[in-house]
């Protein structure tokens, strides 16, 4: 039961950094101005996205839920590569983290699908 409440994991990452971003935390990065609202909203996308799949799994739809955490696992591995190499505030470690945190979202879908399947196995 404890692995439904993974999901609070990346809503408060994802929160966090849409929030610094708005507060200018990404301001030195060198990106257009034009880049930084849509920094915002797809890290907010993502903090409403978890919050989904929170939801999902406790009232469930653990199959819609497991859906969408791979749709946000994929984001999340996206915006890691594509920003790898820019020069960002990142936490550190977060070539190594990053990835693993990629891994965990998966296997919280996959938990998650074999819920929504009736088939329970504990991560």
């Amino acid at each position: 039961m404890f692995w439904k409440l993974i999901p609070l994991l990346p809503i408060a990452t994802f929160s966090s950094s849409a929030i610094g971003v708005a507060n200018g935390d990404f301001d030195a990065a060198g990106f257009p101005d034009s880049v930084l609202p849509l920094h915002i909203w797809v890290n907010a996308f993502e903090a409403a996205g978890w919050a989904l799949v929170l939801v999902l799994s406790f009232t469930g739809r653990s199959a819609h839920a497991s859906k969408i955490a791979v749709f946000l696992a994929g984001m999340w591995c996206w915006d890691m590569i594509t920003t790898m190499n820019l020069s960002m505030p990142v936490p550190p470690l977060q070539i190594v983290w990053g990835p693993i945190s990629v891994v965990v979202m998966l296997l919280l879908a996959y938990q998650l699908r074999l819920e929504g399947q009736k088939i329970v196995k504990v991560l």
